[in-house]
């Protein structure tokens, strides 16, 4: 099962980046125009209160190799405040960019002459030019409880880094996080061990029957002496050893057949098995039966000794299939 799971995530995350290396690529051959608003969208959108925090926001789409660096708030030249810039989505060869900001006007009337200024940065190559974006005409009115003609005492117009709830942070796009890369980096180190990992099951399933059986013997026994499985156990996955290879060898269904129904069946085929091979064999598979099925208790020598004669078995059954296959040409 977890073999299955991480397959479909590797595959997922194989297509994944597949699809962001395409766009990062069709972005280099043939960039995408930038889209640009004439104007910004300004909250409130009716008469807004000298003093009073407002709100601008547009979006733009660039270039994929391109990122917002700033973006600031001027009138007439004079710098109201900083703006912010979100990374809002990707699309292949273009990014989106979502600008906003916050100003304050301080002078009652209409209100004109704001635009905000957006830098941007290439990964290569010459940066484009800055570009602006202008706010729509506003009326900036005088609040009810001031009386009319009164003489009104503002502030002078603060500093960016001055005003408050103003984010002088800018998101940068995914690709450019360390999060970003060290995902990547834990994908190919997944890919990578997936590949080994298939790789030398192929190369397992590609031995010889007799070679890939006598690994899995010894494999069981190095197992048991490191103490990773009890000797019960070992004994258990020896057997299913030994009956897989003799199923395959002999194209009886070992696995599905009793120890009794096997060995009735094996000697119906005389020249499969010697008569010495056939003792060894009933002995071996009717010791493993108790041992899985009865409780009996095995000492490791036992095993050492069942895998040896193992081995042997499957030695000489090799060689006779070998010799009788020459003999068939």
């Amino acid at each position: 099962m977890w073999k299955k799971v991480l397959f479909t995530f590797i595959a997922a995350a194989v297509v994944i980046f597949a699809l962001f290396a395409a766009g990062v690529i069709a972005a280099y051959i043939k960039a995408a125009p930038a889209v640009i608003p004439e104007s910004a969208e300004v909250f409130p959108a009716e008469k807004i209160i000298p003093g009073a925090e407002n709100s601008c926001t547009f979006d733009v789409m660039l270039p994929a190799d391109t990122i917002v660096k700033s973006a600031e708030i001027f009138r007439n030249g004079s710098l109201l405040s900083a703006g912010k810039a979100e990374f809002a989505g990707w699309y292949f060869n273009k990014m989106k960019w979502r600008i906003s900001g916050k100003f304050r006007i301080f002078e009652p009337g209409k209100t004109d002459g704001l635009s905000v200024t957006v830098r941007t940065e290439k990964f290569f190559g010459k940066n484009p030019p800055e570009f602006q974006v202008k706010l729509p005409e506003m009326e900036c009115a005088v609040p009810e409880n001031i009386q009319s003609g009164a003489k009104l005492h503002l502030a002078p117009v603060p500093l960016a880094n001055e005003l408050d709830g103003i984010e002088k942070s800018f998101a940068e796009p995914f690709y450019k996080n360390r999060i970003f890369y060290a995902v990547l980096a834990i994908i190919f180190i997944l890919c990578a061990l997936a590949v080994i990992f298939f790789k030398r099951k192929n190369n397992e399933s590609s031995l010889p029957l007799d070679q890939r059986t006598l690994r899995e013997i010894e494999q069981i026994c190095a197992m048991v002496r490191a103490k990773k499985i009890r000797v019960e156990s070992g004994f258990a996955a020896l057997s299913d050893v030994v009956r897989s290879y003799l199923e395959e060898r002999s194209g009886l269904p070992a696995t599905r057949r009793t120890t009794v129904e096997f060995l009735h069946e094996l000697a119906a085929d005389p020249d499969f098995l010697s008569a010495g091979e056939r003792i060894y064999l009933t002995g071996f598979l009717n010791n493993a039966d108790l041992i899985k099925f009865a409780g009996v208790t095995s000492q490791p020598g036992m095993l050492d000794s069942a895998a040896a004669e193992a081995g042997k078995l499957v030695r000489s059954t090799t060689a006779a299939a070998l010799e009788k296959e020459k003999k068939s040409k």
